[in-house]
């Protein structure tokens, strides 16, 4: 790797990058969004922070960002940021009624959204493209003055959570992303991962600025030609998708003499299927580093090695800049092979959960960041997931509270017990199935309107369509003895009609 001359800031190194190599690209959208240099990027988030600054945003100030991925959403993240501010990206098509649970969490002190027929950008608006809407007076920001990026994460109930990260965190982030890659100033990543993601913003944004790189962004679906088309256009060394994209890529030929610039591939956001890692490989000739990282962590804990160093399929690697070890329920160091809960330890621990005091006081204890994933270390050194402690479903790459979609399913008349279970998925992770029975409500009758039903209002606490699989009545839940539903029995029973 390659390191900026000041790296104490991503202020600091915006400005380095753009004092070496003005007019070198930083970054590229589509046709209509166009290309930024360094050079430009500087200016316009320079711009971006002193208005932020003049209407009162500044440290401390929480500002959600409801952009596309775009030019304009890179600048209002690194200028929120460089102003001192709570960068909070929501993502452009978030489902409306998540959306609201996200702002009431937050509690911003700006909203920023795409300008149109309905929404004018304001005078002081950076941005020809953004519209800034005041959701209240700025103050009350004591929790959030030292936190500079915050991403929303599902935790076990249905209410989303916010975590808060430092621009120390940020910055030990991208350096480990970075470090576990061998990346340099010459490397160019072509990122198929959404921009309202921890993976997104710090290994696509964050570490290709600490190091000199460019990214491209593909926009819309990720299809195998389109895919294709735009690794031999940007003669990208290296880019960044989940197993989803993997399996949807492996669907297609490819040309005879491969792409012999493009050094890796890197997975994230779920489980990688041995199957899917190989097919890809012999098909584009790229090897696939697997990765995993969790949002309180400020994206990547663990890596495997870069070729042609040894990789380990179906492991996560080992961690890259952290500490971490297998514990069990009394916090006993587990010996190689055993599992328990994984815990982490490193500067890319996050501050906390934005006014979730409970939840951040159970998942930080010390110095430790207890992630409720379960695993094991093998006897050389490779970490393997195996379950989660929590009821969270991880649908290509998107968490799932299954509590939230239990509530969802519960608000209706002809639901009087729910219960969601994740189930492994190929293509996806895992996705979620839904059991249920009526009790004594009345029934709708034809259970194929009760499942449409169901399916429109659990759509809410989704991240898409494809995260809910089956719907299934049934005339009783299994239980044990002491009337708890026993969840493993579920894929067992069968529909009550």
């Amino acid at each position: 790797m390659q390191p900026c001359m000041r790296n104490d800031s991503f202020e600091a190194v915006l400005q380095s990058g753009a004092g070496r190599h003005p007019g070198k690209l930083f970054c590229s959208f589509d046709a209509v969004n166009g290309r930024v240099s360094y050079g430009e990027l500087n200016q316009r988030v320079e711009r971006c922070a002193a208005a932020l600054g003049k209407a009162g945003l500044g440290a401390g100030a929480r500002v959600a960002i409801g952009l596309p991925p775009s030019p304009e959403f890179l600048v209002h993240l690194l200028a929120v940021m460089q102003a001192g501010g709570l960068a909070v990206p929501l993502g452009a098509e978030q489902h409306p009624e998540m959306l609201a649970s996200m702002l009431s969490v937050l509690d911003p002190h700006l909203v920023v959204k795409p300008a149109g027929p309905a929404l004018t950008p304001v005078s002081c608006g950076p941005e020809p493209h953004c519209a800034w809407h005041w959701h209240r007076t700025a103050g009350d920001a004591a929790e959030t003055v030292s936190a500079r990026l915050g991403i929303f994460t599902s935790g076990s109930t249905s209410v989303p959570r916010c975590v808060l990260l430092s621009e120390s965190n940020l910055l030990a982030g991208a350096t480990f992303v970075a470090e576990a890659h061998d990346l340099a100033a010459e490397d160019t990543v072509l990122c198929l991962m959404p921009l309202s993601h921890i993976n997104g913003i710090v290994t696509t944004v964050l570490a290709p600025l600490l190091t000199g790189g460019s990214v491209h962004y593909l926009q819309g679906s990720a299809t195998p030609r389109g895919f294709q088309q735009a690794l031999e256009q940007t003669a990208a060394t290296w880019f960044s998708a989940a197993p989803v994209h993997y399996r949807l890529l492996s669907y297609a030929p490819v040309k005879s003499q491969g792409f012999p610039h493009c050094r890796f591939g890197r997975s994230a956001s779920a489980a990688l299927p041995i199957d899917v890692q190989q097919k890809f490989e012999a098909l584009y000739g790229i090897p696939v580093v697997q990765t995993m990282g969790l949002s309180e962590c400020t994206g990547q804990v663990f890596a495997n090695p870069m070729p042609p160093a040894e990789r380990k399929f179906g492991s996560v690697g080992r961690a890259v800049g952290n500490i971490a070890e297998i514990v069990d329920a009394n916090d006993q160091v587990l010996p190689s092979g055993a599992v328990g809960e994984i815990r982490v330890k490193g500067p890319n621990v996050m501050l906390g959960y934005l006014g979730a005091q409970a939840e951040t006081a159970e998942a930080l204890r010390g110095d430790w960041l207890y992630t409720g994933d379960l695993g094991f270390r093998d006897y050389n050194g490779f970490f393997h997931v195996t379950g989660r402690k929590k009821l969270i479903a991880n649908v290509g790459g998107h968490k799932v509270s299954l509590a939230a979609v239990e509530a969802a399913a519960a608000t209706l008349d002809c639901v009087a017990e729910a219960i969601a279970v994740a189930r492994p998925d190929r293509g996806l992770g895992e996705i979620v199935d839904l059991y249920y029975t009526s009790g004594a409500k009345p029934r709708a009758g034809d259970p194929a309107v009760e499942r449409k039903r169901i399916r429109q209002v659990v759509s809410a606490v989704l991240p898409h369509h494809l995260a809910l699989r089956d719907i299934r009545r049934l005339e009783e839940l299994p239980r044990s003895a002491s009337g708890k539903v026993l969840r493993h029995r579920l894929a067992d029973c069968e529909d009550g009609d």
